[in-house]
């Protein structure tokens, strides 16, 4: 059975690039500031969420499809919504 790309190496590969990058990170959610010693499921843990989310056709290959988030604000917002597609995340040097 085919997966949806969300554990394999293409997923590693775009959580280095945007979550272990050198850049200070805030959520593309609710922009506040993603820190990155919070592991696993709590809810301001780092988090990887799909511009266009996979159920609703987001390509899980394609780097431009992610931005950070927060564990919470990332699985408040689901697959469901799309009210804010269009919102783009910044990084900047400091707070």
């Amino acid at each position: 059975m085919a997966g949806r790309g969300h554990n394999g190496h293409g997923y590693r590969q775009m959580w280095r690039a945007i979550i272990e990058a050198p850049e200070f990170l805030v959520c593309a959610l609710c922009y506040l500031p993603i820190d990155r010693s919070i592991r696993g499921r709590q809810s301001m843990a780092p988090s990887l969420d799909m511009v266009v989310p996979w159920a609703r056709g987001g390509d899980p290959k394609d780097p431009s499809n992610y931005r950070p988030s927060h564990y919470g604000c990332n699985s408040r917002r689901g697959a469901g919504r799309r009210d804010d597609v269009k919102r783009r995340w910044t990084t900047t040097d400091e707070p």
